[in-house]
């Protein structure tokens, strides 16, 4: 191949002239530049080797050689809910990527003193900015992120957040709760339970409103033993329903706040002879990869957590990139949908996400 190769500080070639001196494709390139480990070490090392020759620099590294900037943002998030959000990595990710941005996922613990220090020490290093998803607002751990001068998203719904402040996206918890239990109820099942782990006052008021207006509309009563505490995990929702049963306190349906809880209830009814969903309806919540295979298959809630990255982070780096201009926060409001399986009793639309 005979190229002419000019020697300069940072050369202006472009990606897609790297990419034809390399051989191979525009995506493979960016690939390369923005997740190496993603591509064949031959493949890796023929397209670095170019870009060597070349003297061929990403624009965004010049940029950050350039400024202060360190591009690194941090997606910060309860540590319970680390697969909730397992698929906001790519979406975030597929951004940052585009911007030169390394995106750092920090779970936090719930215990708050400890919470506090762990946001601390991660803001005592530069950051361009954050995404805040913790189960709930907690404004003294907010002011020290304000102090930093840090852009912030937040990326969950928070009562107690000032609106005029912050540019906010979120999943609408009460509007996948309402669907669900709107669902159960038309399906003839009358004491419908809400099962969740009562760790996050602003998830609970979400979940319970959609599951209070769906039962007001049938004008059937807010039965408080209808509201069931139980750890997020499939063996809380297990040992919870075990008791329940036991007890014979269990309603004739559930709807649970995680798939995982879900499973739980499952393994218990199966244990105890109690047949899903002939005597006992189960929902989930997440659309978990298990939640197809497990017998009967799990009637649960479809969540655009991918979908929920993307955004949060488009909104981020306009804040990020703003040259000055005021730029009112805004609010972007992700629906969820159903994905009707065989747990709640439905015998027909198996398998369909409505809207």
């Amino acid at each position: 191949m005979n190229v002419t190769y000019v020697s300069r500080r940072w050369s202006v070639i472009n990606i897609r002239e790297l990419a034809k001196l390399a051989g191979v494709s525009i995506a493979t390139v960016s690939r390369v530049i923005n997740n190496p480990q993603l591509v064949q070490p031959d493949t890796r090392e023929q397209v670095l080797e170019v870009m060597r020759r070349v003297n061929y620099t990403p624009a965004w590294t010049v940029e950050s050689r350039l400024s202060s900037r360190s591009r690194l943002i941090a997606f910060l998030f309860s540590e319970a809910d680390y697969y909730f959000y397992s698929d906001i990595r790519s979406g975030l990710e597929s951004i940052a990527g585009l911007r030169g941005y390394t995106v750092l996922f920090c779970p936090t613990c719930a215990e708050p003193q400890r919470r506090s220090q762990q946001l601390r020490t991660l803001f005592e290093q530069k950051l361009d900015g954050a995404i805040w998803a913790l189960r709930d607002f907690f404004p003294e751990d907010i002011a020290m992120i304000a102090e930093k001068q840090v852009p912030l998203v937040l990326a969950r719904k928070y009562d107690s957040a000032p609106t005029d402040r912050y540019n906010c996206c979120y999943i609408n918890f009460a509007e996948a709760s309402y669907r669900m239990t709107r669902h159960l109820l038309e399906l003839g099942h009358r004491r419908v339970g809400l099962m969740f782990e009562n760790v996050s006052q602003q998830f609970m008021r979400s979940f319970c409103q959609g599951w209070e207006q769906a039962l007001r509309e049938e004008q059937l009563p807010r039965e408080d033993s209808l509201v069931i505490n139980a750890p997020n995990s499939m063996v809380g929702g297990y040992a919870k329903t075990m008791e329940l049963l036991e007890r014979g306190e269990m309603p004739e349906a559930v709807f649970c706040a995680s798939d995982e809880q879900a499973f739980g209830v499952l393994k218990a009814a199966h244990e105890k002879g109690v047949r899903v969903p002939e005597e006992l309806a189960v929902a989930g919540f997440t659309d978990s990869p298990m939640s197809n295979l497990c017998d009967p298959e799990l009637t649960t809630t479809d969540l655009p957590i991918y979908r929920l990255g993307i955004i949060a982070a488009r909104m981020l780096f306009d804040v990020i990139e703003d040259t000055g201009s005021e730029v009112t926060p805004g609010e972007v409001v992700l629906q969820p949908k159903l994905r009707i399986r065989r747990s709640c009793g439905n015998q027909k639309s198996i398998n369909v996400l409505f809207e």
